[in-house]
């Protein structure tokens, strides 16, 4: 479970922290753009011998045309 709350609030600062782009991005009129950003973890815990894993995979796509 302490793994699970480290994993979680990683992710919660990286996002708070991050940077925002500066400059803008221009498309033309029929031309499009695809922004995808994945993220995959593997959590294992082990208690009394058993052993229980999480796996979490995140896929975000942003297309604009």
């Amino acid at each position: 479970m302490k793994q699970i709350a480290i994993a979680f609030f990683s992710i919660i600062s990286i996002t708070a922290f991050s940077q925002s782009p500066s400059g803008n991005i221009s498309v033309k009129k029929g031309q499009h753009f695809v922004v995808e950003t994945k993220s995959d973890g593997l959590i294992t815990q082990e208690m009394m011998g058993q052993t229980m894993e999480l796996t979490l995979t995140n896929t975000a796509t942003i297309k604009a045309e």
